[in-house]
């Protein structure tokens, strides 16, 4: 290699060298988790008929004692 006209040795330089350009990895150690109580996701259940003159379904929520509560009704009559 020159360098402004004389020889420069680079033969005692490493060949193999990673340099990472990121801030280094905080230790888990010292990071403190927070986590917040979600509440359970809702259960929907929904039952669809479809008959000779109209199609229906029907969409429930289940609460978590097991009630069944009517969220909606949809009926299309089919020409």
């Amino acid at each position: 290699m020159q360098e402004k006209g004389r020889e420069i040795d680079n033969s005692d330089l490493p060949t193999n060298v990673t340099i990472s350009l990121l801030p280094k990895p905080t230790p888990f150690e010292s990071i403190t988790f927070v986590t917040m109580s979600n509440p359970s996701p809702e259960i929907l259940r929904a039952a669809v008929h479809i008959g000779a003159s109209h199609a229906s379904m029907i969409i429930l929520r289940i609460s978590e004692d097991g009630t069944e509560e009517r969220v909606d009704f949809l009926e299309k009559n089919i020409p």
